[in-house]
């Protein structure tokens, strides 16, 4: 296998890396950009493919911008300017939908830009290794790795977010002068409505009273961290705003990272959906209901559907503290639940996560046949896939709306609608 090679890049791929061709394969090339001749290291080669990364370029394209954060792995695109990031993504959804939904002009719309497109995160991660003040790192892990890449700031976290990463640096100190194993990772959870945070140590091996020392210590250092839980019960919770409903979470509850642009996420599905008083609609995946309670003041009912239990019980709670009576709650899978409800659905949404619908759920739909299906997705690969199913199960589909959830990550979000044929 050749160690490097020198390219010029054609495409843009799924996933983010630029696209060449060598002896007949196949390159990936992380962080190149079309049109640009660089000089990669080749670190895989398989019979058809090869991937890489970009050690040198030779002649950059003109969407190439300085880095901001230069080694970070979850910032994949900071390297291109930002129009440009909308550009690449409608250009993969297109490439996307045309192959895996056999369909030869989709109808997308253009992208949906994120305003702002920095400090938009409201979740995080953050990993911690070492034994000493002077050996301790906090952040993310590097690309493919478990060895943890010190991160002292993200310029995509809310700033209160920023504020409790430099706060722990300073607060952790105690734990380790006292020889107490560290948390292996603390979550991190914002408001953006309320400017601050809540935090949860993940993994603690015994939590002991130098970790509440610590957490209190923490709190004094960041007026905006608001609560520390050192076990998955403990009641600390935060609260934010979408669609005019106020939810209280918990820090381990699945809400939208990207508060702005949920709110543009939901208004595109209600204008799709056409809600009415009527109407009986399905939410499947429906999380702590951050669609179903802003919608359900427009429909007759809704029927929602979420395996995960705490946040089956986050809805309901928001449900009774925000007066909403007609969202009715399931905890299950999907597809197990689907089958089993009795009311004619008018329609349904549908959020999977990332390796998209279980061809149960699909199939339960193609039996019941929901006027208006509003399939939101973060992979267009795999909403393609499950597009092809619904099409050439009778559906239509009306529109894909794409919604730049993640600047300066390869990260696709869309929306389509499907109407029965």
């Amino acid at each position: 296998m050749p160690t490097t090679l020198e390219l010029t890049i054609t495409g843009m791929a799924q996933g983010g890396t630029g696209v060449a061709r060598s002896a007949g394969k196949v390159v990936f090339v992380a962080g190149a950009l079309p049109h640009e001749r660089v000089l990669a290291q080749i670190t895989q080669e398989a019979a058809a493919y090869m991937r890489g990364h970009v050690l040198e370029v030779y002649e950059p394209a003109p969407e190439r911008v300085e880095p901001r954060l230069p080694q970070a792995d979850h910032l994949l695109w900071q390297h291109i300017a930002y129009p440009a990031q909308l550009q690449f993504k409608q250009t993969i959804l297109r490439e996307q939908v045309q192959k895996l939904a056999r369909l030869a002009e989709p109808p997308i719309a253009p992208m949906l830009p994120a305003t702002p497109i920095w400090h938009y995160r409201n979740t995080a991660r953050l990993h911690l290794a070492g034994n000493h003040p002077d050996t301790l790192q906090i952040g993310y892990y590097a690309a493919g790795t478990q060895q943890v890449r010190d991160l002292p700031a993200d310029p995509t976290l809310l700033p209160a977010m920023n504020a409790a990463l430099h706060g722990m640096r300073i607060a952790i100190e105690d734990v380790l002068e006292q020889a107490e194993p560290l948390p292996s990772s603390v979550l991190l959870r914002g408001s953006a409505v309320g400017g601050y945070v809540v935090a949860a140590l993940l993994d603690l091996p015994r939590p002991a009273r130098v970790h509440r020392r610590f957490a209190v210590r923490w709190q004094g250092f960041v007026p905006a961290l608001a609560g520390v839980a050192l076990a998955p019960d403990e009641p600390v919770t935060l609260h934010e705003e979408l669609g005019g409903i106020t939810f209280t979470l918990s820090p381990f509850s699945f809400f939208q990272t990207n508060t702005a642009q949920a709110e543009v996420l939901l208004g595109v599905i209600q204008r799709m959906l056409k809600p009415h008083a009527g109407m009986t609609l399905l939410d499947a995946y429906c999380g702590v209901g951050a669609f179903a309670l802003p919608l359900a003041r427009h429909v007759r009912q809704v029927l929602a559907i979420e395996q995960d239990a705490q946040a089956v019980q986050d809805g309901q709670e928001n449900a009774a503290i925000n007066g909403i009576t007609n969202v009715r709650f399931s905890t299950g899978a999907v597809e197990a639940v689907l089958p089993t409800l009795r009311p004619a659905l008018d329609a349904a949404i549908l959020d999977p996560p990332r390796r998209g619908c279980d061809a149960r759920v699909l199939a339960a739909l193609l039996e019941r046949k929901p006027h208006r299906i509003v399939y939101v997705a973060c992979h267009p690969g795999v909403l393609a896939r499950d597009l092809a199913i619904l099409l050439e199960g009778g559906y239509r589909l009306i529109e894909v709306q794409p919604i730049d959830m993640f600047p300066h990550t390869p990260h696709i979000e869309c929306v389509a609608l499907l109407e029965w044929a």
